[in-house]
């Protein structure tokens, strides 16, 4: 629940920076989240860390990796997402889908068997009223689009393109959970020579390293494409408090995915399942809430404003019921 609130913050820096372009602001988040904290973290906290990647499998790095590379995708698209959609309807779309998909994959891989159980069930449902939950913001993200200034052909045209977007970043993003079942032989191996309270904690960050090296070629391969494109390059200079900011953005969603990584590790067989859920869930409330704190709703109807809520008391639905879900497996 805390690494969800961190994950529904992580962006809100973003509202601060300016003169700078997409690529500026996402380029420093992820040399910070995606390549240097889990670097440090990972040689810090993990003896032996590259005897354990030698020992392991090749399949399962690539793969880890490849999973890391496409979750890259959907977090670059994420950046677009929130841009063109605002924090709410962003965060609800994105999210949701994410949540779905990232839950029901590791679930089916880790533990087909259980689906048919009261738990596996209730999980079920939990993921449906998941769904529910973040149609309804999303209808409330549309119904804030409507009231909107400006041209109505123009701004429908935004609005497809913001869900497309959107629904391609929800799809994708969920590969991060994928990527951290398919590299569990790592944290496996890693565990071996651990002992104490956070082993778990600590194996799950040579595992995180290996994803997140992937997803950062993502975004560097996009970054770069964009730098050229755009000669944004130069407007990195002479802007201390936007690198800051972009370096908090970075640092608030690693510490999300680490304490996220000690918490599925606890939660049993499938923890990687509940925990995501659970991540997800919380991740769209306090984006949802941010957005209203940040102004993004200040001009919206009252139908709109009324659905959100309605939504957001759907999500917190869901987690109570995984919450009862968990008691049966």
């Amino acid at each position: 629940m805390v690494a969800g609130v961190l994950n529904g913050s992580f962006a809100v820096p973003m509202k601060k920076i300016s003169n700078w372009e997409w690529e500026n602001t996402w380029f420093i988040y992820a040399l910070v989240a995606l390549l240097i904290l889990p670097i440090v973290t990972a040689f810090i906290s993990v003896p032996g860390l590259v005897g354990i990647y030698t020992r392991v499998e090749t399949s399962v790095i690539i793969i880890t990796l490849l999973t890391g590379f496409l979750y890259g995708i959907g977090s670059v698209t994420f950046g677009l997402g929130l841009h063109l959609a605002g924090l709410s309807l962003g965060y609800s779309m994105i999210i949701g889908l994410a949540s779905v998909t990232g839950s029901l994959v590791p679930m089916l891989l880790l533990s087909p068997e259980s689906i048919l159980t009261t738990g596996g069930l209730i999980l079920l449902l939990a993921m449906a009223v998941s769904a529910v939950g973040v149609i309804l913001c999303g209808n409330a993200g549309s119904l804030r689009a409507k009231s909107l200034p400006g041209d109505e052909s123009t701004r429908k045209a935004s609005f497809k393109v913001a869900i497309t977007v959107c629904a391609i970043s929800g799809i994708f993003s969920s590969m991060l959970n994928i990527s951290l079942v398919m590299g569990l032989p790592i944290a496996e191996m890693a565990q071996v020579n651990m002992t104490g309270t956070f082993s778990s904690f600590r194996a799950f960050n040579a595992v995180w390293l290996i994803t997140l090296i992937g997803a950062f070629a993502s975004y560097l391969l996009y970054c770069i494409f964009l730098f050229v494109k755009n000669k944004s390059l130069e407007k990195i200079k002479g802007k201390p408090g936007n690198f800051y900011r972009a370096g908090l953005m970075g640092l608030l969603w690693f510490l999300c995915i680490a304490l996220y990584g000690a918490g599925a590790s606890s939660l049993g067989k499938l923890g990687t399942t509940i925990g995501w859920l659970i991540l997800m869930a919380i991740t769209v409330i306090v984006g949802n809430l941010w957005g209203f704190v940040t102004g993004e709703w200040n001009d919206a109807p009252q139908k709109a404003k009324k659905r959100m809520i309605t939504g957001l008391l759907v999500l917190l639905l869901s987690v109570a019921l995984v919450a009862v879900a968990k008691f049966y497996l």
